[in-house]
């Protein structure tokens, strides 16, 4: 065998493939536990959504008495909408506000039931926020695979995450 090249000298340049692979096998093992991470768990999903449901309606209540106007909320599977009266004194979606556009729950987040005065509130029917302050009392449940949190309100609005 007739040597290629001069003994002792080395013409290296750059990485060899295996050395690439483990490089990229051990990002990808960095990466996939860095999102196992940021994922929240079920119950944290269901904390989460919970609460920003819970201020929301906290201050839909706050400025139904602040405008003196009826403000209703309803939520289904895993959205939601509020509502006024228009001047026929008919139900309608509010669409021109940012903070009462219709939603959706994030986290793959669902209701479960909605309680008002501890009888379940048909689909069809709205939670309705009054400018009195006085409301009904209520218990939304949101659920998402085993994992539950219920938001509950008594009459004077206070809202309590549980």
């Amino acid at each position: 065998m007739t040597p290629t090249s001069v003994p002792g000298v080395f013409n290296q340049r750059g990485f060899t493939l295996v050395e690439i692979l483990v490089v990229m096998l051990l990002m990808g093992i960095v990466a996939a536990a860095v999102v196992v991470n940021i994922s929240p768990s079920d119950s944290q999903a269901v904390q989460i959504e919970a609460s920003r449901l819970a201020d929301m309606l906290e201050q839909t209540a706050e400025d139904a008495q602040d405008s003196g106007e009826t403000i209703a909320w309803q939520g289904q599977g895993d959205s939601y909408a509020f509502w006024k009266k228009n001047d026929q004194g008919d139900w309608q979606e509010i669409a021109d506000d940012n903070f009462y556009r219709s939603g959706n729950l994030g986290n793959d987040v669902g209701f479960g039931a909605i309680r008002v005065e501890g009888v379940i509130l048909p689909p069809d029917q709205r939670l309705v926020f009054n400018p009195s302050g006085v409301n009904r009392p209520f218990v939304i449940t949101l659920q998402k695979g085993a994992a539950s949190a219920s938001i509950s309100s008594d009459a004077m609005n206070r809202m309590k995450v549980k």
